[in-house]
């Protein structure tokens, strides 16, 4: 691997901080600042507020001076989001976009949306002028429980949301899509990500994200954790030395 991909480990941090914590905070800290480009006293929607990326987007979104809408998927999650920045919590539930519209009235100016099916209509609609819907990830595209079906598949695939380019045009909201995986090559993003983020931990303006660690041999129940939506933070193997 070139040099320049290479970090040391910071000394507070051990082997399972380093599995999990730079990839939630990166992908936090692109999406806010590269992709969005946040603005202090912006009010911001977060989907899955209590896993990894939800909770660094949270704490960074606090450094960046906005004011952060967090959504989770239950009530015992709502503590989480609430320890890591937020200002508003909702559960998800029948009436979520009620509760949304009660904590946001006058709408957002970025959402940040993993679920990649059923949220990010409703969340554009719900966009401010010149908002940003930002589409980081598509956890609906797997039913929870179970191996899914070529057939379901197919037809969450068809239940993804398409976007109109007039009618973004026209009033001023826009869609925009990234994984991290993809940004290997720009190794310019990540020293400046890894960076600011280690020097955020070692002023104290950020706290390590969950980390919840599976031995190898467990990885049937790590997978099923992960499936029913148990899991808080990131969720990461660990081998033996």
């Amino acid at each position: 691997m070139p040099p320049g991909r290479l970090r040391l480990l910071p000394p507070e941090w051990d082997f399972n901080d380093g599995a999990g914590v730079p990839a939630v905070h990166f992908t936090a800290y692109h999406a806010l600042f590269h992709v969005a480009k946040v603005s202090p006293g912006e009010t911001l929607l977060v989907h899955s507020a209590a896993g990894g990326v939800g909770t660094a987007l949270l704490q960074q979104a606090k450094l960046a001076g906005c004011k952060t809408v967090a959504v989770v998927g239950s009530p015992r999650k709502a503590a989480v989001a609430k320890e890591f920045g937020a200002d508003f919590v909702v559960t998800r539930g029948p009436d979520l976009w009620k509760e949304i519209d009660a904590a946001a009235p006058d709408g957002f100016d970025a959402i940040f949306d993993a679920n990649g099916i059923t949220t990010p209509k409703p969340g554009f609609d719900r966009l401010k002028l010149g908002g940003r819907l930002v589409i980081y990830g598509f956890a609906e595209m797997f039913p929870r429980g179970g191996r899914p079906s070529k057939l379901s598949l197919a037809w969450n695939w068809l239940r993804v949301p398409r976007f109109n380019p007039l009618a973004m045009t026209a009033s001023n909201r826009a869609v925009m899509g990234f994984n991290v995986v993809f940004l290997t090559e720009k190794a310019e993003l990540a020293k400046e990500g890894f960076d600011q983020i280690a020097a955020w931990m070692r002023e104290g303006k950020l706290k390590k994200s969950p980390v919840a660690a599976f031995p190898v041999e467990q990885v049937a129940d790590a997978h099923r954790t992960l499936e029913a939506g148990e899991t808080v933070g990131k969720l990461i193997l660990t081998f033996p030395e």
